[in-house]
């Protein structure tokens, strides 16, 4: 890796010690779909990590051309869609996930919440 992507990797780690606030990612248990039963059953245990995030509104550009806020959650670890994120009495929903990943590795995730 470069000395500069370094440098933002460093960045973006410290801007979350200082802004960020602690809060738990939780991963849903893994289900299949059991033809016997007609139903989803489930085949592994929920997973969770505590994490460090920054939730807030983004203006962001829709695909419409039209200026929207979305509720963003930036992450150092890389969520899922469906994950839950859960910051003091609040849990949030994760959506689309966008990765910073200007040569390859990831710095920072950015998540849709809602």
């Amino acid at each position: 890796m470069s000395e500069f992507y370094d440098e933002m990797v460093a960045l973006a780690v410290d801007m979350l010690n200082t802004f960020g606030g602690p809060a738990t990612l939780t991963r849903p248990a893994a289900s299949t779909f059991d033809k016997k039963l007609g139903k989803q059953v489930i085949t592994g245990e929920p997973s969770s990590q505590s994490v460090l995030t920054v939730v807030g509104p983004v203006e962001m550009i829709d695909d419409d051309g039209r200026k929207v806020f979305k509720t963003i959650a930036t992450l150092l670890v890389e969520p899922r869609e469906g994950d839950a994120l859960t910051q003091m009495l609040r849990t949030f929903r994760i959506g689309k996930v966008t990765v910073i990943a200007p040569i390859g590795a990831p710095i920072v995730y950015l998540a849709e919440v809602a």
